[in-house]
């Protein structure tokens, strides 16, 4: 069957492990002449990047459009790294059975005539060498950070390394992570309870809420901004930690447990107090870093996320930090770090 001409629904399938800019130009070229888009996103077991997560990404990016349909399968239906007429049967009857109202099959493979014919509808093909966007998933895959600018802003967090700088009162986090975002030309996410407490004119028990949750909301806001990395200066634990200490009670809030649970950092770099010591009036008056700190370590420790220490002082205590990282991220290659 011969290229077909615009229909109202056509049909797209794929992998979309991961979903990028190529994928989007394909559904953007294909609403350009059809009615309605049917995207079918295919999972088999073992894939290493979850189905349901990849279904999101799609589903999310083109929230916002009626016109685009996005649907799931993790049937086990086989697969051909060339057109193959046996697989493309199978996936055409499959295709014709699911979606009886798909009228073209619109792809950027070679697999599309082959499977359209099975279906008996016509097919549209979309720029086949990848000129447009010369990109694969599987390069992407392969190395995310080189390929970062072909994600959508939807799939970025997924490959988004979140280091979180943490450690007693006066330990330098504030800058640090302000510097290491520097240089790698990223985000950072500043503490803000400090400013809700001030704010208030003081600490008080009710607070707490408002200082978790502006914290998770900026981490969240923070992530859709960042690039390659994201630091942020200290987490819920720490929050935890001081308004126990200021409270005199060894009271748990009721979000810790369902916080332990959806919190993630990829790494803790904890500060040590081996930096002089600077009272303000949010902090105690008497230096109790050290003391602080092992109770800490031990909450941080618990978690289960890597913990690295952060000494030194000035330029030394970022040679430091970037040391950590290098070793711990080495895989993802930091020669990309600011392209």
């Amino acid at each position: 069957m011969e290229e077909s001409p615009v229909k109202d629904i056509a049909l797209i399938i794929g992998k979309f492990m991961p979903f990028h800019r190529g994928h989007q130009a394909l559904v953007d070229w294909t609403l350009s002449w059809a009615k309605q888009v049917i995207v079918l996103v295919g999972v088999l077991e073992g894939e290493p990047i979850p189905g349901p997560l990849r279904w999101e990404w799609v589903s999310r990016h083109y929230r916002h459009n009626p016109k685009v349909r996005v649907e799931y399968t993790d049937r086990n239906l086989p697969s051909a790294p060339v057109p193959d007429e046996g697989v493309s049967q199978v996936w055409g009857t499959y295709l014709k059975q699911r979606f009886p109202e798909a009228q073209c099959l619109s792809a950027s493979e070679g697999y599309a005539p082959m499977v359209a014919s099975n279906m008996g509808i016509g097919y549209r093909i979309f720029d086949e060498p990848r000129r447009t966007v010369p990109i694969s998933a599987t390069a992407i895959r392969q190395d995310p950070w080189k390929h970062w600018d072909a994600l959508p802003e939807v799939v970025r967090p997924y490959f988004l390394k979140k280091i979180c700088l943490v450690g007693p009162e006066g330990t330098g986090k504030t800058t640090l992570a302000q510097q290491l975002a520097n240089h790698f030309d990223t985000s950072w996410v500043p503490e803000l309870a400090r400013d809700i407490i001030q704010r208030a004119g003081g600490y008080f028990s009710s607070l707490l809420g408002d200082i978790v949750w502006s914290q998770e909301e900026a981490v969240n806001a923070g992530v859709l901004q960042a690039r390659r990395w994201l630091f942020v200066d200290s987490d819920f634990l720490t929050t935890r930690f001081y308004a126990q200490k200021y409270s005199g009670a060894d009271w748990v809030p009721p979000w810790t447990p369902r916080l332990e649970e959806t919190h993630h950092y990829d790494l803790y770099l904890y500060c040590e107090p081996d930096i002089p010591y600077q009272s303000d009036s949010q902090r105690s008056q008497a230096d109790q870093r050290r003391e602080d700190g092992e109770i800490m370590k031990v909450l941080f420790q618990n978690t289960g996320i890597p913990l690295a220490y952060v000494r030194g002082m000035g330029e030394s205590r970022l040679a430091c930090a970037l040391e950590i990282l290098t070793s711990a991220f080495s895989e993802i290659a930091l020669k990309n770090q600011s392209t």
